[in-house]
């Protein structure tokens, strides 16, 4: 589930890997703060770097781009009147032309080109092609469950999220306001019930999301690239995943 955002993507700032920071130096601060010397730091994280060199087995990990671009994409598709059919929902929509993909991509500000954007949408089913040829929004957010397949910015974003909730601002540069970060667990769980856990949580948790999305919708200002700067907006949302841990 992508949250509303007006960011840019993972690693658009200055250097490429500049959001390799944005995810360590929180992690590195709690660490710090725990008693752990520098070297102590340094020597687990090249032991855990030689372990990911050899580790082959999991999934590919992939650049897919537009990880926030979609998001915003996928809001304005189902709200923003010029797209919504007589019944108030998310018209299908022509290639090129007024009221088409490509003037939705425009209005959104978003410069890839419409065939990387389509093949995007498509690849992780969140548009269908139609039988005269029309694009139909079939998901109302980006699913990037494929198996065998780790995408990269999406899941490097929840865990730089993850991470700043966990550790309260730790390692940024300015004060940041707190969010919450709750979880349940039960360590005495018969391991026949991984399944069905899983199951139960994700069906409640996408409905919860579900909700989520709805109040972002109701608070979004639209179009995000031509908004006031006098005007400041934030991106808000929120992450949920499943534990499954052996230890006790």
């Amino acid at each position: 589930m992508q949250p509303k955002t007006n960011s840019r993507s993972i690693g658009a700032r200055g250097s490429k890997v500049d959001y390799v920071e944005e995810l360590l130096a929180p992690l590195m601060t709690f660490l710090t703060r725990s008693g752990l010397t520098e070297p102590q730091i340094l020597s687990q994280c090249s032991a855990a770097i030689r372990r990911g060199r050899k580790n082959r087995s999991g999934p590919k990990v992939a650049r897919i781009g537009l990880a926030h671009d979609s998001s915003i994409f996928v809001a304005r598709w189902l709200r923003d009147p010029t797209y919504l059919n007589r019944a108030g929902r998310p018209g299908d929509l022509a290639l090129r032309g007024p009221g088409s993909l490509s003037s939705l991509l425009s209005d959104c500000g978003i410069d890839t080109p419409l065939d990387s954007a389509l093949a995007l949408l498509l690849k992780y089913g969140t548009v269908r092609k139609t039988a005269n040829g029309k694009c139909r929004l079939v998901k109302r957010y980006m699913n990037y469950a494929i198996p065998g397949l780790l995408p990269f910015e999406p899941n490097m974003q929840f865990m730089t999220d993850a991470i700043r909730a966990t550790t309260r601002g730790l390692g940024l540069s300015r004060p940041q306001p707190r969010v919450f970060c709750k979880w349940a667990d039960n360590v005495g769980i018969p391991i026949r019930f991984e399944g069905e856990f899983s199951r139960f949580a994700e069906r409640r948790g996408l409905a919860f999301l579900y909700e989520i999305n709805d109040w972002l919708d109701e608070h979004c200002h639209l179009p995000l690239q031509n908004y006031p700067r006098s005007r400041k907006v934030t991106r808000l949302g929120m992450g949920l995943f499943g534990i499954r841990s052996s230890r006790v």
